[in-house]
């Protein structure tokens, strides 16, 4: 009775929208009460996308990193927070469960190779793969399997840039606009018939390698197919839009460059569940403001040239959320935000959108000056352990940055003038925070650069406990922290002569506080 057997079961529909694949191993006496545990987990998930898979060659070793995958989930139009599942995998087989409103691209995270994946709700979905071949032996079946060999098919033809690092950002209006540097190369150098051709040529490129794929892999759900029709055609839309709005003034781009916007809608209710053409909402919108107005800050005009482009529904509802959000973070005026936030909240009738207004609005004003300040403790070049707390009563500059990250070097090196020039005043302090995982590289870079002040390191990044305290999600960033470990009004941009005003006026204040 103590022999080991194999059971597999393929495709037992159990709700009517849920279907599983699990390859159970387990003792004869026991396997039969691990397929009725399976059976009650896939009931309860019955309102969930499922996930199942199968990886071969996973070791023998309990811990062995082969036994774990990552998924992670991130929709930024509905919240600000990456959501990370860990999913341990046993017997070989793994399970997960994604309670989803809306069609989406997940990462599954495997060993040090991560893969995208496409999911819709009541979704099913199995991978099996080699553990020792990832992912080029991932193979998908099921409900969702079309989808996904045709999306990693065309991910794989057409890559992007997922990495924020690796991509040129402009701001103009409202908008930031990011462009991996292959692409912005193309923009810089081309001229504006010759990149168009480039455009024009790409879209049909992906068109014709679409058609292709659905014909090799069958045809995907109508979700599906929407959200790549959105994704061929606002790419190439929101390119062409920075190519002229970005690059304009170098490229000598005429307004008759911009008529390609007339062949393309705007109002797309079954495109929004797609990236690219809320970003293109976004980015026309912005477009049209600083057009119309010549003015590089109007958030809320944004809403009457909305409404005037008959934009309607769910999209109004995502574009409203959106430049809420942004005006929350950089508006000058909090007040006149303050006033479109309560009546966004009051009438908005899609309220999935509610829960990143309602946290951006909670993020700003808690680290709004007047605000109290978060104390963390890291270890220093030498391995001491140092915290915020220590130098309570001091005017802090605290600063976050990495060796790897060019703009936070240059602002470091800026930073540095500064401090020589306040070399006397001990009450301001500079501490400077790494997200360096390899220490050397770190202290090889202060070295080189002969940077002073108080350097931490952060090793974990932006899943750092310090990260999550002072809402980090890019580099490079800062903050000023008054005498009474308060947050206080750092200039709206970075102006290397703001800032050293404001620490001197804190620094002032506290002198008179003594009476010196």
């Amino acid at each position: 009775m103590s022999d080991v057997k194999y059971c597999q079961v393929y495709f037992i529909e159990l709700t009517g929208n849920t279907h599983i694949t699990m390859k159970i191993r387990a003792k004869t006496t026991t396997y039969i009460l691990a397929f009725i545990c399976l059976i009650l987990t896939t009931l309860s998930a019955e309102s969930a996308t499922v996930i199942t898979g199968f990886v071969t060659n996973t070791g023998e070793i309990e811990h062995s990193p082969k036994k774990y995958l990552k998924v992670e989930l991130y929709t930024p139009h509905l919240s600000s927070q990456v959501i990370y599942k860990n999913i341990t995998i046993e017997n070989d087989s793994f399970q997960i469960i994604l309670d989803i409103t809306e069609a989406q691209v997940i990462a599954i995270k495997y060993l040090r190779e991560k893969v995208y994946v496409y999911v819709e709700p009541y979704d099913t979905l199995q991978l099996q793969c080699d553990a020792d071949d990832f992912p080029a032996s991932l193979n998908f079946t099921g409900k969702a399997g079309i989808n996904n060999k045709i999306f990693a098919a065309f991910s794989e033809k057409f890559p992007e840039e997922k990495n924020q690092f690796k991509m040129m950002q402009y701001r103009k209006g409202t908008v930031y606009y990011k462009v991996g540097v292959d692409l912005d190369s193309d923009m810089r150098r081309k001229s504006p018939e010759d990149f168009r051709k480039q455009m024009d040529d790409e879209q049909a490129a992906k068109t014709a390698i679409y058609r292709e794929y659905v014909e090799k892999f069958g045809k995907p759900s109508e979700s599906f197919e929407q959200y790549m029709w959105a994704e061929i055609s606002y790419s190439w839309a929101l390119t062409l839009l920075t190519y002229g709005h970005a690059h304009g003034y170098y490229n000598k781009v005429t307004p008759e460059f911009f008529f390609f916007i007339h062949n393309i809608p705007l109002m797309n209710e079954k495109a929004i569940g797609n990236p690219t053409y809320r970003k293109y909402v976004e980015a026309y919108l912005n477009y049209v403001c600083m057009d119309k107005y010549f003015e590089s800050d109007e958030f809320f005009k944004q809403l009457g040239i909305a409404k005037d482009e008959k934009l309607v529904g769910e999209p109004l509802a995502y574009f409203t959320s959106s430049l809420l959000v942004r005006a929350l973070k950089k508006h000058e005026n909090q007040d006149s935000v303050i006033v479109y936030y309560q009546d966004y909240l009051n009438n908005n009738e899609y309220e999935k959108y509610n829960k990143i207004v309602l946290d951006t609005y909670q993020e700003t004003t808690r680290y709004a000056a007047g605000q109290d300040v978060h104390n963390f403790t890291l270890k220093n070049t030498l391995g001491e352990t140092v915290s915020l707390s220590d130098y309570s009563g001091k005017t802090i500059y605290l600063d976050f940055w990495a060796s790897w990250c060019r703009p936070c070097v240059r602002k470091l090196q800026v930073m540095q003038d500064v401090k020589d020039s306040l070399e006397d005043s001990e009450n301001i302090i500079f501490i400077h925070i790494s997200f360096d995982n390899d220490q050397k590289e770190w202290t090889k870079m202060i070295d080189e650069h002969g940077f002073t002040g108080i350097h931490l390191n952060a090793p974990e990044s932006t899943k750092s406990k310090v990260a999550k305290l002072y809402n980090i999600n890019a580099l490079p960033e800062y903050f000023i922290i008054t005498q009474q470990s308060t947050f206080a009004q750092k200039p709206r941009r970075f102006d290397i002569v703001e800032i050293q005003d404001t620490l001197e006026m804190l620094n002032r204040v506290k002198a008179a506080d003594k009476g010196d």
